[in-house]
């Protein structure tokens, strides 16, 4: 799923630019963060929730700005994406 929003964002970016690989590569990480993972331990799933928490803030916040100017995307054009994705997500982890 992360290799459609890579090439949905690549599709929309401003050029294509080593820059502009990375800046896509981070919202990418991002969106890949935010998503549900299996993981073993108590230890490990509290790490986890911590990355989603962080990945969540990312994508809510000027941080995300910065990175998708970057990429000559619109901020508000990524966040719906990434929602969508997670969204997906979600819903294919219950099938």
């Amino acid at each position: 799923m992360v290799d459609n929003v890579k090439c949905i964002l690549m599709r929309h970016a401003a050029q294509d630019t080593p820059e502009t690989r990375l800046a896509v590569a981070v919202l990418c990480q991002a969106v890949i963060d935010t998503r549900p993972h299996d993981v073993a331990g108590e230890v490990k799933a509290r790490e986890w929730d911590a990355v989603r928490a962080d990945a969540n803030t990312f994508l809510a916040g000027d941080g995300l700005n910065t990175w998708a100017e970057l990429a000559g995307l619109e901020p508000g054009f990524v966040r719906a994406i990434a929602q969508r994705e997670t969204l997906a997500s979600m819903l294919q982890r219950r099938m």
